[in-house]
């Protein structure tokens, strides 16, 4: 059974709150999330299942995605709007008026950004360090006959 893109979505929703993308059309929202998704895919390095092996127009992996898988999957695509979305300067010129843009210290904001990227990069190590450890079948590993 193959696992559709929108089960990743969820996982990805589940880790942003963005009013953005609720105004998005549904075109222009299923460009912006395979765009991340196939951008995060290259931080989920140690995945069992070839998640580089998908149907781009069934919008769907040609395997079966565990709930560990699914959730990484999720947090790669969050450090993948990360790094296209939070960090740019328009957003943070936008959110401040210009007055208050000029007092604010835009290294103080960067620095949070830096952080909360820091962090994620940390839970997503985390959930791969989980997840080789997850039923690996041992003997299989290291080449042994069963």
């Amino acid at each position: 059974m193959a696992t559709p893109f929108s089960e990743i979505y969820d996982a990805f929703y589940s880790n942003i709150h963005s009013y953005k993308l609720a105004l998005l059309d549904d075109n222009s929202l299923e460009e912006e999330l395979s765009q991340w998704l196939f951008g995060g895919m290259t931080y989920f390095t140690i995945a069992r299942n070839n998640i580089y092996k998908f149907d781009k127009l069934l919008q769907e992996f040609c395997s079966d995605l565990d709930l560990l898988e699914r959730q990484i999957l999720g947090k790669c695509m969050t450090m993948e709007y990360m790094n296209t979305v939070l960090m740019d300067e328009k957003n943070l010129s936008s959110a401040l008026n210009s007055k208050d843009y000029r007092t604010y210290s835009p290294a103080k904001q960067l620095e949070a950004l830096i952080k909360t990227k820091q962090y994620l990069m940390k839970d997503i190590d985390t959930l791969m360090s989980r997840y080789s450890y997850n039923t690996v079948d041992i003997v299989k590993l290291f080449g042994g006959n069963t």
